[in-house]
């Protein structure tokens, strides 16, 4: 999984932590990290102010195309 991997690569550098892309993978990580309650909350608001339900859009993805 996603998650899994980050964490991989997180320890690796963490053991590698003299080296300069070591510790700018780690600050790009805890920037991502970080940067997670704000994406939630814009998430959020996007969910909020739909317009059309998950039920409409899976019907126009699922329905046939008209015949031109």
């Amino acid at each position: 999984s996603i998650l899994r991997r980050q964490l991989q690569l997180a320890v690796q550098a963490l053991r590698s932590w003299r080296g300069a892309a070591a510790r700018a993978r780690l600050r790009g990580q805890l920037a991502g990290i970080a940067a997670v309650p704000a994406m939630l909350a814009a998430r959020r608001r996007v969910q909020a102010a739909r317009l059309i339900s998950d039920a409409r859009v899976l019907a126009l993805l699922s329905s046939a195309p008209p015949d031109a």
